[in-house]
């Protein structure tokens, strides 16, 4: 990221460190987290062709658990509970 915005690593860290006010990997965790969240409201269909770990990993965890645990600090819902919410909604649409 840091290479991007042609700056050093250091600089990005402390800057998303004082204006997020969380460090570098927690930041990152989130914007993931959204990113899934907006992304599978968009595209409900992914849930019923992904696993959960696949889905994890579709948007840059590469652990189950941290999927999980990121998910449910940010939602306060587990994922599981949020894809069968999705799935519902969608079923009812139709």
């Amino acid at each position: 990221m840091a290479k991007k915005l042609n700056t050093n690593s250091a600089y990005l860290s402390k800057a998303i460190n004082v204006y997020k006010r969380q460090n570098f990997a927690s930041y990152l965790r989130e914007v993931r987290i959204n990113y899934a969240i907006a992304n599978l409201k968009q595209n409900p269909e992914i849930l019923q062709t992904k696993s959960m770990i696949q889905i994890a990993e579709m948007y840059g965890f590469n652990s189950l658990s941290v999927f999980t645990k990121s998910f449910k600090s940010k939602t306060g819902i587990t994922p599981g509970v949020f894809f069968k919410k999705l799935i519902e909604r969608e079923l009812r649409k139709n």
